[in-house]
């Protein structure tokens, strides 16, 4: 059975997040509440680490352009501003090993419950592709989408045991652009006008990502009017 937990960090974050949020709601209903305050622990520490992590890469870059600048430039150049390396601050605390076994030990908990539903498992987002009944010849997402001020767009979505929604726009007898990766429902992402202070009429698609490539077709074209 394919894993309901993302593969890269930033969907697991975001996944962790969505899980957290909706597990408080559900968890009198499965007498978990003595769940909470760990899982509210864990949440914070892969929040930290993932953002930590992102982090790094930048501060990477800065590193090899600063060593760079130094070694490769020209004599009497401007030299090359120092890279800051730091962690974030308020560095939680750190949790037992383990997480992602302690996580789906708790699917399994949930699911084996006689309350258990699948609505409940799509909401926390622990239902897998196989248990969503998904084959990529047939699954194509549908979602509702909304325009809100300063050109953003909301989508209303369900994964269905996938890892994401890909959500792609183009303006009129323009070429496909990617507009987000949306781990969790509703989803607001920003569109860049062709003409700035203009209202326009996009047209927007979106495709399921599993294990980060597409699953499935692509949905129906949904219009929508970006605005200021």
């Amino acid at each position: 059975m394919r894993d309901f937990l993302p593969n890269s960090w930033s969907a697991f974050a975001e996944w962790m997040a969505n899980f957290v949020i909706h597990f408080n709601v559900l968890a009198a209903k499965y007498g978990l509440e003595s769940e909470i305050t760990q899982l509210t622990l864990d949440n914070s520490w892969v929040q930290y680490w993932v953002q930590a992590k992102f982090n790094a890469k930048q501060q990477e870059k800065q590193l090899t352009d600063f060593i760079d600048g130094i070694v490769n430039s020209e004599p009497g150049a401007p030299p090359p501003t120092e890279p800051l390396w730091a962690l974030p601050p308020n560095q939680p605390a750190n949790i037992g090993t383990g997480l992602k076994k302690k996580l789906r030990a708790l699917a399994r908990q949930i699911k084996a419950n006689p309350l258990y539903t699948k609505s409940d498992g799509e909401v926390l987002g622990i239902i897998s592709p196989d248990e969503a009944g998904l084959s990529p010849a047939d699954t194509a997402p549908q979602f509702t989408v909304r325009s809100l001020p300063n050109y953003a767009v909301e989508t209303d979505f369900r994964k269905y045991g996938t890892d994401a929604l890909r959500v792609e726009f183009r303006h009129k007898g323009g070429n496909w652009i990617l507009a987000a990766i949306l781990t969790s429902s509703p989803g607001v992402f920003n569109i860049v006008p062709s003409v700035s202070g203009d209202a326009e009429q996009i047209e927007v698609r979106g495709i399921f990502l599993l294990k980060n490539q597409p699953f499935g077709n692509y949905s129906p074209t949904y219009n929508v009017v970006i605005q200021p």
